[in-house]
């Protein structure tokens, strides 16, 4: 099988189920992340907070109370370009990331309303591959949150 021929059959795999690669034989497959789950909306509510407090700075994600952001869910956000990663210290051999996280500008026009992002993206290692699904706004992403609270500032941040 030519490379032409591999790739597009490991792509197909890849795409629908998972597949191996028939060329370094490693086992990949394309996932679907979704903006729409309510914790992605509270995340983005949360950094525009920290960003009127001081704008642009590099927000510790331990800062966050745990039920904020679940299981990496501030991760899946960078996907959208709402929220970038700061790049970790080579000379930082003991951590694995920086864990200091920023909202963009994009992130910005999302949190306040102002900007309608693909409902997903398709990733594969940590690439986004294409977007689908309709548009969508912060407003549908927090449903059963109280939108108009938050962006009040009034929003109890205790744990």
């Amino acid at each position: 099988m030519d490379l032409k021929a591999a790739s597009t059959q490991f792509f197909k795999e890849a795409a629908e189920k998972g597949g191996t690669c028939p060329c370094c034989h490693r086992w990949g497959k394309f996932n679907q992340c979704k903006v729409t789950p309510p914790t992605l909306g509270r995340v983005m509510l949360w950094f525009r907070k920290q960003h009127l407090k001081e704008p642009n700075a590099w927000v510790s994600i331990h800062s966050f109370p745990i039920w904020l952001i679940g299981r990496s869910m501030h991760a899946r956000l960078k996907h959208w370009g709402l929220l970038e990663h700061k790049p970790k210290d080579p000379e930082n051999t003991k951590d694995k990331t920086s864990g200091l996280w920023r909202i963009t500008e994009n992130g910005l026009l999302f949190a306040e309303g102002k900007l309608r992002v693909q409902e997903a993206v398709w990733v594969y290692k940590d690439k986004v591959l294409k977007k689908s699904g309709p548009k969508v706004s912060i407003r549908e992403c927090v449903k059963g949150f109280n939108y108009a609270e938050m962006m009040s500032g009034t929003f109890n941040d205790a744990q």
